[in-house]
């Protein structure tokens, strides 16, 4: 199996870094899209045990990365990307604490995300696949993600920039 063990760094004003998540942060992760669930394609509430069986079978997947972003030793949000055969899939962008959002931290861990999956998979498309009624569409719009493919519920941006 591919290294998982990704661990990125972003210095100067800004100050943070993006790396692998760990047992020690599921159950955040799971408060965080809980938080947010009305802005992604599963909805339901997610169990700790759940949250327990999605981690397990996270870490036997090859191509898969899930990151927590963290600011000054606290952990803010978390992205995702994974290979999806011809294409790099983006996933679970969660701002995690709300008073950190406009901060630039999500926008430059996309960044680094992007310039890490571009690296592992070189070639491939940086896509994203976003329900229509998720306010972070003009979000992905500003970095440089325009539409590719329309759906009834939501829409397929690539990363242009």
């Amino acid at each position: 199996m591919e290294n998982k063990t990704i661990l990125l760094f972003r210095t100067g004003a800004d100050n943070y870094s993006v790396r692998t998540i760990g047992q020690a942060d599921i159950e955040l992760l799971r408060e965080w899209k809980n938080a947010n669930r009305e802005s992604f394609f599963f909805r339901k509430i997610i169990t700790p045990e759940m949250q327990e069986e999605w981690f397990k079978s996270y870490q036997q997947r090859e191509n898969d990365f899930m990151l927590v972003i963290v600011n000054n030793s606290e952990r803010v949000g978390c992205i995702g990307f994974r290979r999806l055969k011809d294409r790099i899939d983006l996933y679970n962008l969660i701002v995690g604490k709300t008073e950190d959002a406009g901060k630039g931290n999500m926008s430059g861990a996309l960044d680094l995300v992007c310039a890490e999956a571009k690296k592992r998979y070189p070639g491939l498309p940086i896509m994203v696949s976003v329900l229509r009624t998720n306010p972070a569409l003009k979000w992905y719009a500003k970095r440089g993600f325009t539409t590719v493919a329309e759906h009834e519920d939501y829409v397929e941006l690539e990363r242009k920039a």
